[in-house]
């Protein structure tokens, strides 16, 4: 019985020396839910919380963010109140932006949508003063 103990603990330690030593896949590779996705850009950095494939939460200070491809929905208020984002790329797998996704970010000039938007909740880009153009299909409207 003991030794079952200490076989357990060792495999737990490998896989957790093996993982902060770059042999198995990051936590931004593997699909659990929840898992913190650090992003670092020349100009600052992020890290994007998740649940499955929506964005659930971001903390950063970069000005430019590329959405990561495997995104299907951005959550609510993820990105609300961050004055310092200037633009966003929103890749071809994102079809929803959630409740106030965007809301006050003022700094946010313009917004292209991929036709892959189905669905843009309420106030999702309430409050973004600085938004000149959005570019949006007929793609993208929900019936």
């Amino acid at each position: 019985m003991n030794f079952k103990k200490t076989a357990s603990l060792i495999a737990v330690s490998l896989i957790f020396l093996m993982s902060g030593a770059g042999l198995l896949p990051t936590p931004a590779c593997l699909p659990a839910a929840n898992r913190p996705v650090r992003v670092v850009y020349a100009d600052g950095d992020c890290t994007f919380s998740m649940s499955g494939d929506e964005i659930i939460g971001y903390d950063g200070n970069a000005s430019s963010v590329v959405i990561p491809d495997y995104v299907r929905k951005i959550g609510t208020g993820v990105f609300s109140g961050h004055t310092e984002l200037r633009s966003v790329a929103i890749p071809d797998s994102v079809e929803e932006i959630g409740l106030s996704a965007f809301s006050g970010c003022t700094g946010l000039s313009g917004v292209t949508l991929p036709d892959s938007v189905i669905y843009i909740h309420d106030w999702a880009f309430a409050e973004c003063t600085g938004l000149s153009y959005m570019k949006i299909t007929i793609h993208n409207l929900v019936k």
